[in-house]
């Protein structure tokens, strides 16, 4: 044979290799027409047309199960093939994709790829690093839900013509969004929004502290439900929307009992924000806030520090030891959650009537609010549940001092019933400014 002519034969059978192109011999699954296996990983594929999708969003046997246990790299193919020469080429990675690859630490992504669908890589807790190829040109947030702080490297293909990446974060070129980070992100001080999801679910490494630059006004939907980290959350002062449930399910300090949120001046609603995994020690709120909703400050069950903790049950009694102070001198409008859909991801076990007239949900020891609109708050609905509402100007220490003594302020007109001194004697005529018993408990009367 000419030698030329072989040479152009080797070449064009090792020209897919040479181009980066990988093909995969696959089996079909008896159980799904649609559906194939890569019977050595256990990965799972779905079949539509000339396309395919590794899909994880399905009930495997045990065989494939423990495959995908003690997977820990995975190159995916730009074609999957059958043995009777049908051939598909893969363009997403479908929801769940590598649900299950909990020692995976690499994974090649191909070419071919365009989508990244939410959850892709749900629970990888090993998953070291990626590289989002060229053709990506959609990735759904939260891509990353279950990923923990041994992530290092989050990078985007320099011809991607839709994302690029930065400080381990991925962003759209077309502006200063940030739709995906990872447990290593730093983002980047030009970011303006943190979308929808950006960081749900994942968790920093022990010594990893995220910090929201000053450049971001805008934190979209959900962008930090599930996050956990061990070092708290620095928020900017310039914030002026933070969406729905931007911390549902969070543990802004997930090892200490003790985290403070302070919520920018310029934010006008917080709704379903803080409903997080352990108690907060305070909420300071601005004067622009006007409206809430009832699962605006719902908090999830401390967790115990120690067995000693545990058997005591004082860890229970953190979930009612915060305080707030709200600057904004007309009480803010509880208004109904207009979106279901959102409620019910997380909140769907928990009404919005129940929460606001049930002592169940209590919202914290004492409010303080500026001093001449005391009044307004006592009687305005879900502020009113606090047991001690106080004036700012007198201090949290204040405050402190007087819910410890069970002192509950009493202006003239409100105190109905019975009053008596403290010798225990009835009053008979309207009582002078000073501190009495009324109701079985100690009151001022001012």
């Amino acid at each position: 044979m000419n030698k030329r002519i072989w040479i152009m034969m080797v070449l064009s059978l090792l020209s897919p290799v040479l181009a980066g192109a990988t093909r995969l011999l696959i089996s079909p699954q008896n159980d799904w027409s649609d559906v194939a296996i890569d019977e050595g990983s256990g990965i799972y594929y779905l079949i539509e047309g000339e396309e395919a999708t590794v899909y994880g969003y399905l009930p495997r046997p045990r065989q494939h199960e423990e495959l995908l246990h003690s997977l820990e790299s995975y190159v995916v193919p730009d074609t999957i093939y059958y043995d009777d020469g049908r051939e598909w080429t893969v363009t997403r990675l479908g929801q769940l994709a590598f649900d299950g690859c909990y020692v995976l630490r690499f994974v090649t992504l191909p070419h071919t790829l365009r989508q990244i669908e939410e959850g892709a890589f749900y629970c990888c807790y090993a998953l070291e690093k990626l590289h989002i190829p060229a053709g990506v040109n959609k990735i759904d947030a939260s891509i990353f839900m279950g990923i923990k702080g041994n992530f290092k490297t989050l990078s985007v293909d320099k011809d991607n013509e839709v994302y690029e990446s930065d400080k381990n974060c991925i962003l759209e070129k077309s502006g200063g969004k940030l739709i995906q980070g990872c447990p290593s992100s730093v983002i980047p001080d030009y970011v303006t929004t943190i979308g929808e999801n950006a960081f749900s679910g994942i968790s920093m490494g022990e010594d990893d502290h995220l910090i929201v630059p000053e450049s971001v006004v805008c934190i979209e939907d959900w962008a930090f439900a599930g996050f956990a980290t061990n070092t708290g959350l620095d928020f900017p002062c310039h914030i002026q929307e933070l969406g729905f449930g931007v911390f549902a399910g969070a543990a802004l300090n997930e090892y200490d009992v003790v985290a403070d949120i302070t919520v920018p001046e310029g934010v006008t609603k917080l709704l379903g924000t803080f409903f997080i995994a352990q108690p907060m020690h305070s909420y300071i709120l601005p004067s622009t806030l006007v409206e809430i909703d009832a699962y605006t400050f719902v908090e999830g069950t401390p967790r115990p520090t120690s067995n000693d903790d545990y058997y005591s049950g004082e860890y229970m009694k953190r979930a009612y030891q915060r305080y707030m102070v709200c600057y904004a001198t007309t009480p803010p409008a509880v208004i109904p959650s207009n979106d279901k859909s959102k409620v019910e991801m997380y909140f769907s076990s928990l009404e919005e009537d129940d929460i606001l007239k049930s002592d169940d949900y209590k919202v914290g020891r004492f409010l303080l609010v500026p001093r001449e609109s005391i009044e307004l708050y006592k009687t305005a609905p879900y502020w009113k549940k606090f047991p001690l509402i106080a004036a700012i100007e007198d201090g949290v220490d204040a405050a402190e001092a007087k819910y410890a003594l069970g002192i509950e302020q009493v202006r003239q007109p409100k105190a109905t019933g019975m009053i008596y001194d403290l010798q225990g004697r009835r009053l008979s005529a309207k009582p002078q400014k000073g501190l009495y018993i009324h109701n079985g408990r100690k009151v001022v009367i001012k």
